[in-house]
């Protein structure tokens, strides 16, 4: 984890899911990055991930233990109250996955005014919809 350099402007992303999907937001941020050069982006996800995120200046990889440290809603208001700490200058988030653990933490987010945007994942109405598949 490293410390936002100067009051650029700072994007939280978080991505809670496995290994593959986590990878193919990697080139998508690496884009954002590269169009918005003022721009830093910290990603929120498994702690096992941290190896996808090196080597791109400005995107900031943050650890989350959703198995120990961060589980539950207690674990995950720690993992707010740090980031927090760590990164006060985010202007945003954006939850990239849309399951009940970034909705929380997006949840506290919102609470201390930070703007939040959704990824909505088309899939959840095909279950409901076979017809659509």
């Amino acid at each position: 984890m490293g410390k936002n350099p100067g009051n650029k402007p700072t994007l939280l992303a978080v991505r809670f899911s496995a290994m593959g999907d986590v990878a193919m937001t990697i080139p998508v941020m690496k884009q954002v990055l590269d169009t918005y050069p003022d721009l830093t982006i910290v990603f929120v996800t498994n702690k096992n991930w941290g190896a996808l995120c090196q080597g791109i200046p400005r995107l900031i990889f943050v650890p989350a233990d959703l198995k120990g440290e961060h589980k539950g809603v207690n674990g995950l208001f720690r993992l707010f109250r740090s980031i927090r700490a760590q990164y006060p200058g985010i202007r945003a988030m954006a939850d990239l996955h849309q399951v009940l653990r970034s909705q929380i933490l997006r949840s506290f987010f919102r609470l201390t005014a930070i703007k939040v945007a959704v990824i909505d994942k088309e899939g959840r109405g095909k279950s409901a919809h076979p017809e659509r598949q």
